[in-house]
């Protein structure tokens, strides 16, 4: 970022940060492994314990990847909307010199898979073998799902930027 909450804005207009000021990254998967890419809206408000905690027990009920993505981004921005709170942005704000408190309203995206191993017929995704495999979904969410189909995938952070229109964590936060 240029400064303190003030990040790049990766794009090709006049104001825009130029692409190549984008952070690259791999990031190899593995079966049993979530991946959660986001806006600030989330990272800014919820600390990464907690992110970690929430996706536990969204696996332990059974949650789909999009109905824990959806639990994210609602719990993030209550947060947001909270003048009392103790957050991730609030504590960056304190390390760089300035009094904050409370969470950072903003927009939030979330999209979140869970890494499995391919199945058998994941080979072809999108055209399924049969009525009874689910057909691609316009869904982000179930879109980010099929292309991590190989455990052995791995994504570029530019190119998911591109892709989804959203950051990605680099870091792995359990």
């Amino acid at each position: 970022q240029h400064s303190f909450n003030f990040p790049y804005q990766i794009g090709f207009g006049s104001d825009a940060d130029h692409p190549a000021m984008a952070d690259r990254f791999e990031v190899e998967l593995k079966s049993g492994d979530v991946v959660i890419m986001a806006t600030d809206g989330l990272f800014d408000n919820v600390f990464d314990k907690q992110l970690c905690h929430m996706v536990s027990e969204a696996q332990e009920k059974g949650l789909m990847p999009q109905q824990t993505a959806r639990k994210l981004a609602t719990f993030a921005q209550r947060l947001g909307m909270t003048a009392v709170v103790r957050s991730p942005f609030s504590v960056a704000a304190a390390n760089a010199g300035y009094l904050f408190m409370g969470g950072k309203l903003d927009d939030t995206s979330v999209v979140v898979t869970y890494v499995s191993e391919p199945s058998e017929d994941s080979d072809n995704l999108s055209e399924p073998s049969s009525a009874s495999e689910p057909k691609p979904s316009s869904e982000p969410t179930a879109n980010l799902r099929n292309s991590l189909r190989n455990p052995e995938d791995v994504l570029l952070g530019a190119e998911v930027e591109q892709r989804w229109g959203s950051e990605i964590r680099r870091n792995r936060l359990c």
